[in-house]
């Protein structure tokens, strides 16, 4: 397939008439167990960046995007922007290992802030991190695998951990049946979770923020500069006029 190809006429709905104008089609993925960000299956509410990606082909009248129907581990689609076989993404991550291998404009697509869930009935109190080095080995902080969070405590060291799944109804069933002290997580991925599981009265994040992510908007290190000065100019509209604050606000994200 051709991923980057002209296009003779404007998607339905965009005012401007744009019959000869070139449109560039750009190749983007979901990620797997991510619903607050990817649920195309939801009409109402189809995940954070799903909105903002529509969002940005509605400011943005020669761009669209293609590839939402394909789900894949976060681990998968770093992989795939750095071997340039997907062109953008939303809502990643920076860290100086992704920063080397990946492009990303500086727009801060949503803030979250790493907190622990526990069981409701648990009296367990953390104000850092590395207090859950007392935890024996068999009361194991869940975190999903090959995830940042995973990284967060391996970098702590001396955390029991087990990164066995990376679906979050998963770890938080597992946490209520005690196979695991604590699931720690984003606290926008928390709260979505444990409402669709209706854990509410099973499940409680603890108060303590550890950290904040602050997830940008990447692409593959390549992309034509005039592509990516479109796609800079468009989040730089949303940005001003409310729209990304406005989709963060349903995602329970800031």
């Amino acid at each position: 397939m051709q991923w980057h190809r002209l296009l003779t006429s404007c998607a339905l709905g965009v005012a401007l008439s744009c019959t000869a104008q070139d449109i560039t089609l750009l190749r983007t993925v979901a990620q797997s167990g991510n619903l607050p960000k990817f649920n195309t299956g939801d009409t109402y509410r189809p995940g954070y960046c799903v909105e903002m990606l529509r969002a940005i082909e509605a400011t943005e009248a020669t761009v669209r995007f293609e590839g939402l129907d394909q789900a894949l581990p976060l681990k998968r689609i770093e992989g795939l922007l750095e071997s340039g076989r997907v062109d953008v993404f939303c809502g990643l991550a920076l860290t100086p290992a992704r920063e080397a291998r990946i492009s990303f404009l500086p727009h801060v697509v949503y803030v979250t802030r790493h907190r622990l869930a526990v069981r409701a009935d648990d009296p367990l109190h953390i104000e850092k991190l590395e207090e859950l080095r007392r935890l024996p080995p068999d009361e194991p902080i869940m975190v999903n695998r090959s995830s940042l969070y995973e990284q967060v405590l391996q970098d702590v060291g001396g955390i029991p951990l087990d990164a066995s799944v990376s679906d979050p109804a998963l770890s938080l069933r597992k946490l209520i049946n005690h196979r695991g002290r604590a699931y720690y997580f984003s606290d926008m991925e928390l709260n979505y979770y444990i409402k669709r599981e209706r854990l509410q009265d099973k499940v409680r994040l603890l108060p303590q923020v550890f950290h904040e992510d602050r997830p940008l908007f990447a692409y593959r290190r390549d992309l034509p500069e005039a592509t990516v000065e479109r796609l800079r100019s468009a989040l730089d509209r949303l940005q001003a006029d409310g729209s990304l604050q406005r989709i963060a606000a349903r995602y329970d994200a800031r």
